[in-house]
């Protein structure tokens, strides 16, 4: 049976599970942890996921499952925002535009996604999460040096969401944190009823505790990491002066995340009180986590356990290890099973996955010589019925012109658009032999051109037109605020509706294009 496989590549370790099922019927089927040095290399990685993979495929040879892939929720940007509408599609079209101001990065560098937190009539409020798209390259080139398409990618605070809800550990009434306490960072998350609310990552995590060992100790950075392991682990024989040394350390750092946790969750739930916190990661398990965490922030607090509800068959150790560094593969894997609380996916523009290209790249590249060549001898063919035509858009398009410099005073002609205007003037010759369309496309040509701000900026590079509507395609040096005055005025005209098709953002401002119809012409 073909399974689903979650991969978490941390940066001391890389993670993967598998399962099998679907939501109802679902089983563990396996669990793979391979540790990395500190500053494995990129081969060292690769080889360490390699070899992960084929644990839990439990073959020679790399799985054929479906494979899901979580980021370090540390590398993300993420941010509060609201907009005035509900619509899923508008909200997709403008929200890179409206959120690029808030991000430290060029809008162009970065994937986005969001969750809806909250929505009243006329708003939605939105937790806006922004991947580099060098980080998702990375990621998603080293998968496909292993030959493994992922089919989705998400943020690892999102797998324990989805580990929670699985094993039904959220928490009735009041609010859920969940904390994943990592090498470099801890990530947290606040769910209520079931909706994640906000998250967040602090640079806080166990190379912080590591770190002050080593400047109480003078011991090199391996020595110290053993330190704080056998101290976490509760060894007996540990010198007392490295004992020590950890658990004021780690008194120090535990102070600082129990001060970020109680913020983060007063800042997020206002008047709700969070009820559970269910804790993950290699620092939950230092001395004194559960007790500091439940006094500092209330309710119970409780480690996660992803096998809660999961039937498996692994070892005790492998369960203990499981809950400790595993949950976000596991999340990622339950992510494709139907388990997606958060419904992230960052393979979106150039990362979109595209299911079974490969295997029919070649048919299909056939297909579309055989199409081009066909297409060639139509327009051969169409070529030479619309010379004979030539004679008929001459003053056709002498009035067009004349019309858009009346409209547009002091505005140049765009250099293609008489020849664009021929042409398309020329086929708006009705069937019958008539040049009647060509009247109709001048009068929604001045109907356009009428309505169009003439107090925007804009460089036009293709005009097409029929009686039917047009299709503006150009570029705005005012960037979005030319363009929300572009939509505002077509928004407002009784006359016309306007579509927006393809935006994006260029150096010198926004390209757009935008396809216009008669009211109720749509």
């Amino acid at each position: 049976m073909a399974g689903i496989i979650g991969v978490d590549i941390g940066t001391r370790a890389v993670k993967v599970v598998s399962v099998e099922g679907s939501a109802k019927r679902l089983r563990l089927t396996g669990f793979a942890v391979k540790h990395l040095s500190s500053g494995a290399s990129p081969e060292a990685v690769k080889s360490a996921v390699d070899e992960a993979l084929r644990s839990v495929s439990n073959t020679s040879s790399r799985p054929s499952d479906r494979v899901v892939v979580a980021l370090p929720t540390y590398d993300a940007v993420v941010r509060e925002f609201s907009m005035p509408f509900s619509d899923e599609s508008r909200i997709r079209s403008t929200l890179k535009f409206e959120i690029e101001s808030k991000l430290p990065f060029h809008i162009d560098d970065v994937v986005t996604d969001y969750v809806r937190v909250d929505q009243s009539e006329d708003t939605t409020d939105l937790v806006v999460c922004a991947v580099r798209k060098d980080a998702m390259g990375s990621t998603l080139e080293l998968m496909n040096s292993l030959k493994i398409d992922p089919v989705a990618v998400d943020l690892d605070i999102c797998g324990l969401l989805n580990v929670a809800a699985q094993a039904d550990l959220l928490p009735e009434e009041g609010s859920a944190l969940l904390m994943d306490i990592g090498w470099i960072a801890t990530k947290m998350s606040l769910v209520t009823a079931g909706q994640i609310r906000q998250f967040r990552a602090v640079r806080i995590g166990l190379s912080s505790i590591i770190g002050e060992v080593r400047a109480a100790t003078g011991v090199d950075p391996e020595s110290a990491e053993k330190i704080v392991e056998d101290f976490a682990k509760g060894v007996v024989d540990i010198k007392e002066a490295h004992r020590q040394a950890a658990e004021s350390a780690s008194g120090t750092v535990l102070s600082r995340l129990c001060r970020e946790a109680k913020r983060f969750a007063a800042m997020t739930t206002g008047s709700t009180k969070v009820s559970r916190t269910l804790l993950t990661g290699g620092g939950s398990r230092l001395p004194g986590v559960v007790e500091s965490l439940s006094e500092a922030i209330g309710g119970e607090v409780l480690l996660l356990d992803p096998t809660a509800s999961l039937p498996h068959s692994l070892s005790n150790e492998a369960v203990e290890e499981l809950g400790k560094v595993g949950c976000a593969a596991l999340g990622m894997a339950l992510k494709d099973v139907g388990f997606d609380q958060a419904s992230l996916n960052f393979r979106q523009e150039e990362f979109v996955y595209r299911s079974g290209f490969e295997r029919i790249r070649t048919p299909l590249s056939l297909c579309l010589i055989v199409l081009l060549l066909l297409f060639g001898g139509v327009g051969w063919f169409m070529h030479g019925r619309a010379s004979a035509r030539c004679s008929l858009a001459g003053s056709t398009e002498a009035a067009m012109l004349d019309i858009w410099k009346k409209v547009r005073p002091g505005r140049p002609v765009p250099a293609d658009i008489p020849a664009s205007l021929g042409s398309m003037l020329r086929a708006l010759k009705d069937g019958d032999g008539t040049s009647g369309g060509q009247e109709s496309a001048l009068d929604m040509w001045l109907t356009v051109a009428n309505t169009f701000p003439a107090d925007v900026d804009v460089e036009f590079s293709r005009i097409e037109m029929k009686s039917t509507g047009a299709t503006l395609r150009g570029e705005t040096a005012e960037g979005s605020g030319g363009w929300k005055r572009i939509l505002s005025t077509f928004e407002q005209s009784t006359t016309l509706k306007a579509v927006q098709k393809n935006i994006y953002t260029t150096q010198t401002g926004l390209q757009f294009t935008l396809e216009i119809y008669p009211d109720g012409g749509i």
